[in-house]
Parts: C-alpha cells; sequence; structure tokens
C-alpha cells in the first residue's frame, strides 16, 4: 500500500537538461502540499558541483524533499534503438525498485498544480496513468502499432508524466517482452513507441492538466494555472533562441530566475524578444 502523503518520483537528467530538471523540482515543490517528496534521479555526466547547485536552488524546501542518486551499473552499456541510450531508460528504469507506485517525470515540465491530485489517482489494476497524445502519432510508429497489434486508431499514451503500478508495470515491460524490439528500425520514438506497445491495454488516460502538451508555436494563455505544462520537441525553453521565437518560456523563467537569480540574460528574455520583432519589423520595410 503506497503512502498518500509522501511521494515517490523518478526523473532521468544529462548535463544538458539540468535547468529543466532544476525547473522541474521546485515548481513541483512549490505547488505540493505533500509531505514529503522522494526524487530517485538517474543521471549521466553530472557532476558534485551540479548536484550542489541543484541542491542550493531548492534549499527552502529542505525539509520536505530527498534526493537519491541511482547508481545504474548498467546504464553506461544500456541498450539503443539507435545508439543513443538515454532514449531507452523508461523501460529498464525500475529495474531495482519494489515499490507499489512511483510517478516518473520528464525534466522539460512546468509542475504548476498540486502534484498530490496525480499522485492520488486511482490506477485500479493498470500499469500506468498517462495523457493521450492530442496531436497525429508519428506515421512510423501508427504503423508499427497496428502491424504488432493488429489494431487501427490505438490510444496513444506521452510518456513524459506516468504514474505507474510498479509490479504491474514490471510484468508488462521487461526484457522478455521488448528484447526483440531492440533492433526494429522502424521504432521511432524509441521507449516511448515500446511502452505505447506493451502497455496498450492497461493505461489509464486521465485528463490533460497532467501532461499539458507545448511547443514553440503553441498558444499558451499565460494566465492558465493548475496544469503539468510540458515543452516538448526542440528548442526547450532554457535554450536562448526559444525564448525569440514562442513567448511560452516566460512561465519556465518565472521559475528558473528565482531559483538562478543570478542568470540574468535569462531575465531579459520578455525584453530581448520584443527588441528583435521590432529589428525584423524595420528591416522588412527596406
Amino acid at each position: 500500500m503506497y503512502n498518500k502523503d509522501s511521494a515517490k518520483f523518478i526523473l532521468i537528467s544529462d548535463q544538458n537538461t539540468l535547468s529543466g530538471l532544476a525547473v522541474t523540482l521546485y515548481s513541483l515543490l512549490k505547488n505540493s502540499t505533500l509531505s514529503f517528496h522522494k526524487f530517485h534521479l538517474l543521471l549521466e555526466n553530472v557532476d558534485e558541483e551540479a548536484i550542489k547547485n541543484l541542491h542550493n536552488g531548492l534549499k527552502e524546501f529542505k525539509s520536505i524533499y530527498e534526493i537519491e542518486i541511482v547508481n545504474f551499473e548498467h546504464l553506461e552499456t544500456a541498450f539503443s534503438l539507435h545508439s543513443n541510450k538515454m532514449t531507452n531508460l523508461k523501460l529498464i528504469m525500475l529495474d531495482n525498485f519494489n515499490d507499489d507506485r512511483m510517478l516518473y517525470l520528464d525534466v522539460d515540465l512546468v509542475v504548476d498544480l498540486d502534484i498530490a491530485e496525480l499522485w492520488n489517482v486511482e490506477l485500479g489494476n493498470n500499469a500506468v496513468a498517462a495523457v493521450k497524445y492530442t496531436k497525429n502519432v508519428n506515421q512510423m510508429d501508427a504503423a508499427f502499432l497496428k502491424k504488432n497489434l493488429n489494431k487501427d486508431n490505438t490510444d496513444y499514451l506521452n510518456a513524459g508524466v506516468l504514474l505507474i503500478n510498479v509490479p504491474k508495470f514490471k510484468e508488462k515491460v521487461n526484457f522478455a517482452t521488448y528484447g526483440r524490439f531492440l533492433s526494429d528500425k522502424t521504432v521511432t520514438n524509441n521507449d516511448e513507441t515500446l511502452l505505447n506497445l506493451l502497455l496498450f491495454d492497461n493505461i489509464l488516460f486521465i485528463s490533460n492538466k497532467f501532461n499539458c502538451l507545448i511547443h514553440k508555436k503553441t498558444k499558451l494563455n499565460k494566465k492558465e494555472s493548475n496544469k503539468i505544462y510540458h515543452y516538448i520537441g526542440m528548442p526547450k525553453p532554457w535554450h536562448w533562441g526559444f525564448s525569440l521565437i514562442s513567448g511560452n518560456a516566460l512561465k519556465f523563467n518565472d521559475y528558473n530566475t528565482t531559483i538562478f537569480p543570478n542568470q540574468n540574460f535569462l531575465q531579459d528574455f520578455k525584453v530581448l524578444r520584443k527588441f528583435w520583432k521590432s529589428y525584423i519589423r524595420l528591416l522588412l520595410k527596406f
């Protein structure tokens, strides 16, 4: 039986996504009513100084969270479909865990709601609770799933936010079930595609507010709240260019500048964006 007031999380990051990790954790803790949060981090090429800076950014919450760095000895030799082992860690991330439930989170999120609401969703006998993809699924993925499930129009989960029934997940997702697909070049979205295949009849689809998909062209209402915002695709909101082409980085930057107040260039994103738009309009007149 899981603890309704104390949640366990698993996140995957490397040196390139530390800003995203920091904002994901800070925004989650800032809005949470849970009494305690245990974060298990699968990290690659992240040094001790970076971890120290992360803790410093989260210091106001030091009494309600703990971070454990997961030592996956097989991380360096993790299998890959297309030579990027980080893309497949969702398939093996629970190998060393025997909890009743855990929450997996991508590290390109702004958690602008009380995570207790998601943590206490009734899973029943489902392996995961997740949000349905609201855009067209990659056609190669659709063909792959149709071929292997013998079904058309299969609902497709986005794997950025997963509430996981750990025993059920491990029953469905293990080397015996996914091993034969590891060399299949038609699998384009790596672990997300395989999770959809292996869990297709064990998914509880939940409200889109638990994984609101944002990309550079999304029209985001700045007054909206009570959602988990997921910045899918590239560039990410911590990439400088994102702010110039999209106003959607501002919610991310509000948290980021609180954590790292000395990163003044982030505070100037809105001004820079306005300047470049005016400059381009001026050029177009000539």
